[in-house]
């Protein structure tokens, strides 16, 4: 990682705090913080106070960012220095105060070897801060920028949002930590000024340009913890014509517009280009199908994500606009601005492309036992009132891939907070090909 990797990443990252809103930040004298403290300074939107003392910048941040009720960022170098903010953002902590802090740290390989002004920074506050993050070293290329776009919008949220507090961010830096020349352009932020990822806790405004998306919507429903919810969205779906790609454990794999076989279809490189939609809407969980976790992450369609845990699960980086509200507030605010209905061929074509998938399926496994054949037999047999709890690794993608959607199918759970084990993409060789889905317009 070059210094310039390193500035451009940091460019970056300012240049997301003063989208979502800074307008401080505190500083303190140091080398190893030196990328940092000349990345806010040369960002026009957030004024920098420079201080000689780390206790005078924290609590200096800590009443500007009382007096706005915005937070304010606050930087120092490595070692004890970062030890010194500390009374200031335990003050914080108490108080609900927004406080991002910025500490310099030495790299890894120069922890617990004896190199000066080197300490132990990780999780150096304990528990008086409402997130701690450690920023890794990054090469600055497209997606590493979109990245920590994304981390200085969570930073700042964070420490904005329910209720307000201190955020601690740790960068390990190497040398050199000064420029031998100019920066390069980037063009990874978003349009018009906004930032890369918002967080609206009700329906305000839909990003995408300043109009509503009429046209090509899917909803993407993963793990969910309450069964009636899931049932709202499917219902959702079915009444706007928008079809629904719900992952098993969502309990929302029901109605019209739910598409069963979506894991299969977006195999199809034809098919998955030719359904890309325009915006999607995302509820619950990551979904547990790697081929539509890619297919997310390659899309340029607006991206809302709904989870009123406030949970961040986007690891591709895409989603742009965060709800904490509860799922049934989004789809009113959906309705009364008049996104709904999407175009009934849409829809169609969803359903046709998932109905010869079936098809296939069933023409496919009709001779021999295998477990492609026990997953979709049981999500056939079970009953509304049955639980299904299913293994990870192969067993939940055999569900996920061939379990049909019923009106009155059982309720599936599965331990998915870690995902399990990891298992290939692409079924098992020893499974029977399937017919190859139609591409649909």
């Amino acid at each position: 990682m070059t210094a310039t990797d390193t500035y451009l990443l940091l460019r970056a990252f300012c240049d997301e705090l003063a989208r979502c809103g800074m307008e401080h930040a505190c500083t303190a004298p140091g080398s190893r913080c030196t990328p940092i403290v000349l990345s806010l300074v040369r960002e026009p939107r957030i004024r920098s106070w420079s201080h000689l003392d780390e206790r005078c910048a924290g609590f200096f941040a800590l009443g500007a960012a009382k007096r706005s009720g915005r937070p304010v960022a606050v930087t120092c170098t490595s070692g004890t220095a970062a030890a010194n903010l500390a009374p200031a953002v335990i003050e914080a902590w108490h108080a609900r105060v927004p406080l991002i802090v910025l500490t310099a740290d030495r790299p890894p390989e120069l922890r617990e070897v004896g190199a000066g002004q080197t300490i132990d920074q990780i999780k150096l506050y304990g528990g008086a801060v409402k997130w701690f993050f450690e920023v890794g070293v990054h090469e600055a290329d497209a997606d590493a920028l979109r990245w920590v776009r994304t981390l200085a919008c969570r930073a700042y949220w964070t420490a904005a949002t329910g209720p307000p507090g201190p955020v601690h961010l740790n960068f390990p830096l190497g040398e050199p930590l000064v420029l031998i020349g100019p920066l390069p352009e980037e063009s990874t932020g978003r349009d018009d000024g906004r930032p890369y990822v918002t967080v609206d806790g009700g329906l305000q405004t839909v990003p995408t340009g300043g109009r509503h998306p009429f046209g090509r919507i899917v909803i993407v429903a993963g793990a969910d913890r309450d069964p009636i919810t899931a049932r709202e969205l499917a219902a959702f779906a079915e009444r706007a014509a928008i079809p629904l790609l719900a992952d098993p454990l969502s309990s929302a794999r029901h109605g019209k517009a739910a598409i069963a076989h979506y894991d299969l279809l977006l195999r199809d490189p034809e098919f998955a280009a030719a359904h890309r939609p325009e915006f999607v809407i995302r509820a619950g969980d990551l979904p547990t199908s790697k081929p539509l976790r890619a297919w997310l992450a390659g899309l340029q369609a607006a991206q809302i994500a709904i989870d009123p845990d406030g949970a961040w699960q986007d690891p591709a980086g895409v989603v742009g606009w965060r709800v904490t509200a509860p799922i049934h507030a989004l789809l009113d605010g959906l309705t009364a601005g008049e996104v709904l209905p999407s175009p009934p061929e849409w829809l169609a074509s969803w359903r046709s492309a998932d109905d010869a998938a079936a098809s296939a399926i069933t023409a496919t496994l009709r001779e021999g036992l295998s477990e492609p054949l026990v997953a979709r037999s049981l999500g056939e047999w079970l009953a509304a009132d049955t639980t299904l709890f299913v293994a990870s690794s192969m067993p939940i993608r055999d569900v996920e891939e061939f379990f049909p959607a019923r009106e009155d199918g059982p309720r599936v759970l599965s331990n998915r907070g870690a995902t399990g084990s990891t298992a290939p993409c692409h079924p098992r060789s020893a499974r029977p090909p399937l017919a190859r889905a139609p591409s649909c317009c």
